[in-house]
């Protein structure tokens, strides 16, 4: 069946946003319609949008843009290719592009998940020099792939469907990192305010060795199975070892430092922004053609505590404001903490029995997260070849 490419202008109307005058307070003070900015959605996803960080008054809506519920918007400066169907009518910002699909010819969750895919061609076609931005024209002239509305729709069902099932596959992981959270309170209680009263040591006392590891260039892409390649910070910020988030060496480097992460390593995140910062986990198993950079730590704990349980004390929100408030670093800065203070900061240690009781049940729920988060990557190499499939006009339909 023919396929027609149809620009982007010919499939619906096309609205640029804009931010009513703020300093007009009454344009904010009633909570009317909702007004959406590019922080409201999120990244390869396509959001469904009920409800704002930000709402404006119906007065208001005279000074920006006022869409429909079922328009299709999509961030075309700055952060480019967010995209988002509204559930409610709304307002949005300069940052944004909507499109009032004609519904006759394309289906908008079709056309959501058809900018997804086409995400490096949006950022190709943003070349300011400074400010990524695809201007309206271009925009407009963009050639979408429309078969008949029936195909469009049963597309738009496998993908919603494929994209379900990685949310919940997602939400299983991040619940597995609460249920952790919940057993380490119910167990040792905060480690700061110390309810069961065990004894106090600075982490210079229970740390046997701290080692950081080597920055260099690598590559943004999938690595082969003879090829080196250098963790990024991402690859500890979920509370888990993520062994998807590394860049590839670059050839001819070379190697001035070989730590790798090794099965039960306490890795620890010593820069990152505010929130971040000193993020751990522990490594799953050996990986050899993972080297670690400066950013990251290995951290080795002594006879006083195991790896796990001191992972967990890191991990609390009472220890983490005691990293941020030792860390350097400036608001829209990269902030860090040195060694020294780290190992300045006091924890508790219980008894050796209950530490290992804890890090048994712990070491259950990682192996079943780490099983999920291979999963969760099967399922994500799944979703993006059907995508590629979907709108190659290779999938085939009963």
């Amino acid at each position: 069946m023919e396929w027609k490419m149809v620009r982007l202008k010919d499939l619906g109307d096309i609205i640029t946003g804009n931010t009513p005058p703020t300093k007009e307070k009454s344009y904010y003070d009633s909570k009317d319609v909702m007004f959406i900015k590019p922080d409201d959605l999120v990244e390869n996803k396509v959001n469904l949008i009920d409800t704002s960080n930000i709402y404006i008054s119906k007065e208001a809506t005279q000074k920006s843009r006022f869409v429909p519920k079922e328009t299709l918007l999509v961030s075309c400066i700055g952060t480019i290719g967010k995209v988002a169907i509204l559930k409610e009518d709304a307002c949005f910002n300069q940052q944004i592009n909507a499109i009032i699909c004609d519904n006759k010819i394309i289906n908008n969750l079709y056309l959501a998940f058809y900018f997804l895919k086409a995400n490096n061609y949006l950022k190709k076609i943003a070349n300011a020099a400074v400010v990524p931005i695809i201007n309206k024209t271009n925009f407009g002239n963009i050639e979408i792939p429309t078969p008949p509305l029936h195909i469009q729709e049963k597309i738009a069902a496998i993908l919603n469907k494929a994209s379900s099932i990685i949310d919940k596959r997602k939400k299983q992981i991040q619940e597995l990192n609460e249920l952790s959270q919940c057993i380490f309170i119910k167990m040792f209680g905060d480690p700061v305010k110390n309810p069961l009263g065990w004894e106090c040591k600075k982490l210079n006392t229970v740390i046997c060795k701290i080692e950081a590891g080597w920055s260099c260039e690598g590559d943004q892409r999938q690595r082969k199975p003879d090829e080196l390649s250098i963790l990024k910070i991402s690859s500890v910020t979920k509370g888990y070892f993520d062994e998807n988030e590394y860049k590839v060496l670059k050839n001819n480097q070379e190697i001035k430092k070989y730590l790798t992460p090794n099965k039960g390593d306490l890795l620890f995140s010593r820069a990152n922004t505010k929130e971040l910062l000193g993020a751990t986990c522990i490594v799953p198993k050996d990986y050899p053609f993972f080297l670690l950079p400066d950013k990251l730590w290995k951290i080795s704990a002594n006879f006083f505590i195991n790896n796990i349980t001191l992972k967990y004390m890191l991990s609390q929100d009472s220890i983490r404001n005691q990293i941020s408030d030792l860390s350097t670093g400036t608001s829209g800065s990269m902030y860090n903490i040195s060694m020294d203070k780290l190992k300045e900061i006091t924890i508790t240690v219980p008894p050796n029995a209950i530490q290992l009781t804890f890090a048994s049940i712990i070491e259950k729920i990682e192996n079943y997260q780490s099983h999920l988060s291979s999963s969760l990557l099967e399922l994500e190499e799944y979703y993006k070849s059907l995508m590629q499939k979907a709108f190659s006009n290779e999938l085939r339909f009963a």
